[in-house]
């Protein structure tokens, strides 16, 4: 990615962090640590997906639809299978035996063909499955500007979808993507007065998250899209400082694959020394999250430049070049 746009790998750094953070949340978790995930929970998958709203439109290339939903299917719905395959076999296996959180059955292998049903974290992939193909079927203006403001319209519409296909999750987050295409046509990247004014964002975004933990605001819409656009504003201020950042975020979508499968087997030995003296001890709970959220971040790099990375056919199943 060149560096005028490293603010977009620096914000996937800090949001695939965030939700490494958002997925480690034992029974019992400390009170502040439960308003720490609620509040992650609001902004940081609207995040994602306006960053990968504007990543469609800046890489968008002139190329048939056909051929555009192919790459797709190979660059989303492959790994998705194949880590869906994966963490559901390792249940199986090691559900009778240690701790698992939400449980399969051997029809699990079939129910991930219309469901997230190895691990519902996986509905954002569904998601952007939907919004790639919907908005693939135009370029043209009118087109988008009538997706983003039936985007809205959807958001708010008092209907319940089926969560079939993930089509809940669709009509309460196609909006965020829609918002990330709308800005990046715009060119807001390009914009020196954005740039000026980002700090501003920032201070906006910390005002609102005082006012959220102190219970006087709880608009989940305004904590979603301030939130979004504050940390997209430190990760331009940010900028290519951080290599760790802009490293973490380039490997965003394997960590998100495989980072419950790791912090899975974490938790199941940390329970099994002591679920309720690691809960209860305060020190000891904050230790032991580290521990956990590092292992969910660090042990899907070491997977990806030592194996995935390393073999022919795992390249083309996880869509490296």
């Amino acid at each position: 990615m060149n560096k005028q746009l490293s603010f977009v790998d620096v914000a996937k750094g800090i949001g695939i962090i965030l939700v490494v953070i958002g997925h480690y949340y034992p029974e019992n978790s400390p009170s502040f640590y439960k308003d720490l995930r609620d509040f992650i929970y609001t902004f940081h998958m609207p995040l994602f997906l306006l960053m990968s709203g504007g990543m469609y439109i800046y890489t968008k290339k002139d190329i048939p639809w056909v051929s555009f939903i192919k790459k797709k299917l190979k660059r989303i719905a492959l790994p998705y299978l194949i880590v869906s395959f994966f963490i559901i076999g390792i249940k199986l296996l090691t559900q009778k035996g240690a701790y698992v959180e939400n449980g399969v059955d051997s029809m699990s292998f079939f129910r991930i063909f219309y469901k997230p049903e190895a691990g519902y974290f996986l509905w954002y992939l569904w998601v952007l499955l939907w919004m790639y193909i919907i908005c693939s079927l135009s370029d043209a203006s009118i087109y988008l500007n009538l997706l983003m403001i039936a985007s809205v319209v959807l958001k708010f519409l008092p209907i319940d979808f089926s969560e079939i296909f993930c089509l809940s999750e669709l009509k309460n987050n196609a909006m965020y993507f829609m918002l990330g295409v709308t800005l990046f046509r715009m060119k807001i990247y390009e914009n020196s007065n954005v740039a000026r004014y980002r700090l501003m964002f920032v201070a906006l975004w910390v005002l609102l998250s005082l006012l959220w933990f102190g219970g006087i605001c709880k608009s989940a819409l305004l904590m979603s899209i301030v939130g979004s656009l504050g940390v997209l504003a430190i990760s331009d201020i940010i900028g290519d400082k951080s290599q760790k950042l802009l490293y973490i975020g380039a490997s965003s979508f394997v960590i998100y694959l495989f980072h419950t499968t790791f912090m899975g087997f974490a938790k199941s030995f940390v329970f099994k020394l002591s679920n309720t003296l690691f809960v209860e001890n305060v020190y000891l709970f904050i230790l032991s999250s580290f521990i956990v959220v590092l292992l969910g971040i660090i042990l899907p790099l070491l997977l990806q430049e030592f194996i995935l990375k390393k073999n022919r056919v795992t390249k083309f199943l996880f869509g490296y070049k």
